[in-house]
């Protein structure tokens, strides 16, 4: 007897193709450190399958870390960059928890978030080391970089603004144009655009300096600016709050948003100087000679970096009153935005499910105070929806369905009968500032999927196409993987009409694994190719692991019009000495030769791990050589990492040792 299964759905991604592993069929330690990169990530997604089961399977998400924490350095980068190639990266990243798992890579010394940042599916992650290294820069150690993260989303956490401070957490809208982000990724497609309104003006100069003010005065900084746009409504112009003009005593008189425009107009020329450039815009002035305005906003930067980490107020003065719940050692950071920039979107969630819930059992119990609170968290996230969203300068808006979203109140439905399912959703933007409610952009979300054993064959697929009320496709995507235990066919595809375009192929065998894929946007191609094996003949090379290939090639071009040209080209190889053990090395040319070489060494094992880095960077232009060694000790999760970099042809030598101690979480004894 078959029966079908209708249920409400939101927004969520699809998941990526795979079967849900139990806790039970993960293997021992000793064989998950022997796992090749496919092994590894068919453990991930089988386990990531089940965590999102609800209620979720006891023991899975301990299951799935086990997974991600049996592995070394360089194994857990392949496996994170392949994943990121698939586009399944953010679907495991969030069930294992973004914190959980920066913690874990901090250990390994895995930089992480420059994978995470490869693949739009992540959208909340740290910043990049080049990212982290410019705010370093920009704020002078008075800010803590590791615990900035990026939200990319819209709807609730954005308020229909390009971007937003709470806490440590920078929400910017991905549509922005401003942010011009690389197509299927979160980084810009120009990373040295030192433009005023750009990625690098706003979103590591202007917004940061929010979070600076967070780190030095608690909760107070999201106080005085929401004073300070109130003030300047009441005077009939919003934007009056961030207007300033040079001449006050000290960088701290002035209010929170004149402060990040402050840092923006400065970090801007500053920036602009050092590549040429003669003027940079202001708010202040307007367009401006870039050696004036230096010499104008430097001695508030100055006094901006003298303030130590968690100084509120410069030597000398009192605060007036800084809510501090809690102090963590350096920098102040109550938690109460906090709190709010981290559990934000869970707490949006929370009371889009309550409010749901609370209609359905309404209905069904006939309780009128049920239906009507109900009622009132689902017209109220409706209404949001529909509601003009703030337009900045580029036009960009945000919001619609994507507040539903958040909110995981349903807007759409989907049937399911015998592992196959058909799924439709509506979806919207919200009207730009100043126009009125409504729906904007209104569109159609088709999904159906397979998911069923055939006899000895397991097929799972899945295929989406947006299409407007027009009739114009929107986007469409497709992914199927067919096989058995010991041979599959994974396939999948996408495209954004005039935008991107991404396909891959991947052959699964017992022995060998080939995966060959790229991607096409109006900028330029990428290509990427990843041979593997299983494992040697143990009479060949006893206890001996696989062997890696991976090669990946970028073409862009010049101008719209411009033929495709050869831009970079990455290639790698490594292998499993024994079990835990990895060593690998790789190169990167560009058109006029080696550009960068790196090597490292990784092991894991019962106490702890260990990973030596070697690379050369720039070779082409300033070359710099540097090694990076990361210890951890399993058992108190303490990692020390020492570092060392030169660049030869500045004379420029640097380097530290840092230590992480982790700290307990509440209820357990360490």
């Amino acid at each position: 007897m078959s029966t079908a299964q209708l249920r409400f759905v939101v927004g969520s991604p699809t998941p990526p193709p795979g079967k849900p592993l139990s806790a039970g069929e993960v293997p021992a330690d000793l064989v998950l450190r022997t796992a090749t990169v496919s092994q590894r990530e068919t453990l991930l997604i089988g386990l990531a399958l089940s965590c999102a089961k609800t209620p979720r399977p006891a023991g899975a998400q301990d299951a799935l870390r086990r997974v991600a924490s049996e592995a070394n350095a360089l194994a857990l980068t392949q496996t994170f960059e392949a994943m990121a190639d698939k586009h399944t990266l953010g679907f495991v990243v969030e069930q294992l928890e973004l914190e959980w798992l920066l913690t874990l890579c901090k250990q390994r010394g895995v930089a992480v978030n420059d994978i995470l940042a490869k693949t739009d599916s992540v959208s909340r992650r740290g910043l990049t080391k080049s990212e982290a290294r410019r705010v370093e820069e920009n704020f002078g150690g008075t800010l803590d970089p590791d615990s900035v993260r990026f939200c990319f989303t819209t709807g609730v956490q954005t308020m229909g603004a390009g971007a937003m401070v709470v806490g440590n957490v920078i929400h910017a809208d991905p549509t922005d144009p401003r942010w011009g982000l690389k197509r299927g990724t979160t980084l810009p497609e120009e990373p040295e655009d030192e433009s005023w309104d750009s990625f690098n003006g706003i979103l590591l100069a202007h917004e940061p300096a929010h979070i600076w003010s967070y780190q030095h005065q608690g909760s107070q900084y999201a106080v005085n600016s929401v004073a300070d746009q109130l003030a300047a409504i009441q005077q009939g112009d919003r934007g009056g709050a961030y207007l300033y003009t040079p001449g006050r005593p000290h960088f701290v008189d002035y209010g929170e948003e004149q402060r990040a425009m402050i840092v923006q107009d400065y970090i801007c020329a500053y920036r602009g100087r050092a590549v040429g450039e003669a003027t940079s815009l202001t708010l202040y002035a307007g367009t401006q000679p870039v050696d004036e305005v230096v010499a104008k906003l430097e001695r508030y930067i100055k006094q901006m970096r003298a303030m130590g980490p968690g100084i509120a107020e410069p030597t000398g003065r009192q605060p007036e009153w800084i809510v501090c719940a809690h102090l963590r050692p350096v920098f102040a950071q109550d938690g109460l935005a906090g709190f709010l920039g981290a559990h934000g979107s869970v707490l949006v969630a929370a009371a889009g499910r309550a409010s749901t819930q609370a209609l359905v059992d309404g209905v069904a119990q006939r309780d009128a105070g049920k239906v009507a609170g109900g009622l009132a968290g689902v017209t109220a996230a409706i209404a949001a929806s529909v509601l003009p969203r703030e337009q900045n300068s580029s036009g960009a808006s945000s919001g619609g369905s994507a507040i539903l979203d958040q909110a995981q109140i349903p807007r759409g439905v989907e049937v399911t009968k015998d592992g196959i399912s058909g799924s439709v959703k509506l979806g919207w933007d919200a009207p730009a500032g100043g126009s009125a409610p409504g729906f904007k952009d209104p569109r159609v979300e088709w999904g159906t999927g397979v998911h069923k054993d055939v006899g000895d064959l397991r097929i799972d697929a899945d295929a989406k196409a947006v299409v407007a009320t027009s009739g114009e496709v929107k986007e469409a995507s497709a992914q199927a993987k067919v096989g058995t235990d010991q041979v599959a066919l994974e396939v999948a595809g996408g495209v954004k009409p005039g935008q991107r375009a991404w396909g891959h192929l991947e052959f699964i065998t017992e022995p060998l694994t080939v995966h060959v894929g790229g991607s096409t946007s109006p900028r330029g191609a990428t290509v990427d190719a990843r041979v593997e094996t299983r494992g040697f003949s143990p009479a060949a090379l006893p206890g001996r692991g696989g062997l890696q290939v991976s090669a990946e090639a970028e073409l862009t071009k010049a101008h719209a019009d411009a033929p495709l040209a050869f831009d970079s080209a990455t290639v790698g190889v490594s292998g499993q000495l024994s079990a835990g053990v990895t060593a690998g090395i790789g190169a990167k040319l560009v058109p006029t030769g080696l550009d960068e070489v790196s090597a490292q060494v990784a092991a894991i094992g019962d106490k702890g791990s260990l990973s030596i880095a070697a690379e050369g960077t720039k070779l082409q232009t300033t070359p710099t050589v540097g090694v990076k060694v990361t210890a951890t000790d399993k058992k108190t999760g303490v990692a020390v990492s020492g570092h060392a970099e030169a660049t030869p042809g500045t004379g420029e030598v640097a380097g530290g040792v840092n230590v992480s101690i982790p700290l307990p979480e509440p209820g357990k004894k360490k």
